[in-house]
Formats: C-alpha cells, sequence, structure tokens
C-alpha cells in the first residue's frame, strides 16, 4: 500500500494512488503505470520505473555496440 504522501517520479502528483508502483529495481522511485513512457493496456505489469528501464535499454545497446566492432 502507498502512502498519500508518496508522489510519482514522473508526474510529481500523487494521481490515483491505486496506479503507483515501486520500481522493482531501484526501489525507492515510484510511478504511475500511466506516466510510462512504456505504458499499453496490454502489456504485463510495469516493474521498472522509467529511469530503471532507460538505463538498461542504454547499457544494452552500448552492449550491442560494442559486440559489433
Amino acid at each position: 500500500m502507498v502512502d498519500r504522501q508518496t508522489v510519482c517520479c514522473m508526474c510529481g502528483d500523487v494521481g490515483f494512488s491505486d496506479k503507483l508502483f515501486r520500481c522493482n529495481k531501484c526501489r525507492y522511485r515510484f510511478q504511475h503505470s500511466y506516466c510510462s513512457n512504456y505504458y499499453s493496456e496490454f502489456a504485463e505489469p510495469i516493474e521498472l520505473c522509467d529511469w530503471c528501464r532507460s538505463e538498461e535499454r542504454n547499457s544494452s545497446m552500448e552492449a550491442l555496440r560494442r559486440n559489433h566492432h
């Protein structure tokens, strides 16, 4: 359960608290599922905040570049 003071790391608002999730990677950011750049009604539940997801994508892309040179 999320307390009333917890805000989304993307929009900075409490918004719909039932849509807030704690990032499973960094464990300190909270984000609304609908504030994610990776949100889709049909996707599996979002478990990573956009910050951590972006870091993972960037490190994956960098690894691909290194392997192709």
